[in-house]
């Protein structure tokens, strides 16, 4: 919820709409590290890139946004990202749609915020 709070304050929103918190089991084979300092200067992405606000201004995408889109038609199955609000934890983006064979998302834990 704190990640979700701190979204909306970037993005200039006081009040957030009703969440759905879901804990996951990932198992992922082709994963891009964007918490990873090396494989974020190879991509040519720097820290502030990585703390854009979301959404961008209108008709723009953020460098990570083209990013993810270019990962997704490459066959990426997910993202991992450093949290906006705590360094030292990551979230997760998965495409679904590109998991591969052994490939899964199971919802373990699913709580209204």
């Amino acid at each position: 919820m704190r990640e979700s709070t701190r979204s909306a304050e970037l993005a200039g929103l006081t009040l957030l709409a009703p969440r759905r918190i879901v804990c996951v089991r990932l198992v992922l084979h082709f994963v891009v590290l964007l918490d990873d300092p090396e494989t974020v200067a190879v991509l040519g992405l720097s820290e502030e890139d990585l703390s854009a606000p979301w959404p961008a201004p209108k008709d723009e995408l953020t460098a990570c946004q083209l990013l993810g889109e270019r990962l997704f038609l490459a066959g990426v199955e997910g993202i991992r990202y450093p949290s906006a609000i705590d360094r030292t934890r990551v979230n997760y983006a998965v495409f679904r749609d590109n998991l591969r064979l052994g490939g899964s998302v199971l919802d373990l834990v699913t709580q209204d915020a």
